[in-house]
């Protein structure tokens, strides 16, 4: 999309281009027709009166085309101004779509690398999960294995006891 706006704002430019090589090419035109006018003028001027309101006449006409020359030229300039404001506001946009760009990039980056290590705080929890059931059911066992022993310690202690008792001093 960026492409596009650089296409269109290359064809204004080439259009503008345009405009001005067929103005040049007219103010020529119109040039070399005051020169052969003002020539015309000089010959004439010892004419009758009627020869200084053809001049008259012309003089106008040229201020005219000068005034339309100037007037084109002014619009031309208006629109190469608009044409370089576009650029800069193009230009702009993109360096600002290239940070954003960058940002999320790196954001991403971010993003991934803090999911891997929520990945392998996972996997630990879970194996050291694994080993502390291991280690309950363990001392379940032994904690099974303590009172047998010890009933069975109570037992031998009352019976050693009996023993005792048995003995009289």
């Amino acid at each position: 999309e960026l492409g596009k706006g650089f296409g269109v704002v290359a064809d204004e430019i080439r259009t503008l281009a345009e405009t001005s090589a067929t103005q040049s090419s007219s103010i020529k035109s119109l040039l070399e027709g005051i020169t052969e006018a003002i020539g015309g003028i000089v010959d004439t001027s010892k004419e009758s009166a009627d020869a200084f309101d053809r001049v008259g006449t012309k003089i106008n006409q040229l201020e005219d085309l000068i005034k339309e020359v100037r007037t084109g030229m002014q619009e031309q300039n208006a629109g190469v101004e608009n044409i370089l404001g576009s650029m800069k506001r193009l230009d702009s946009t993109t360096r600002d779509i290239t940070d954003a760009s960058l940002h999320i990039k790196n954001a991403s980056s971010k993003v991934f690398t803090n999911v891997h290590d929520l990945q392998g705080i996972a996997e630990q929890t879970k194996n050291r999960s694994g080993a502390v059931s291991g280690d309950m059911e363990l001392m379940e066992r032994m904690a099974i294995a303590v009172a047998e022993a010890s009933g069975r310690n109570l037992d031998a202690t009352k019976k050693v006891s009996d023993m005792i008792n048995g003995f009289k001093v």
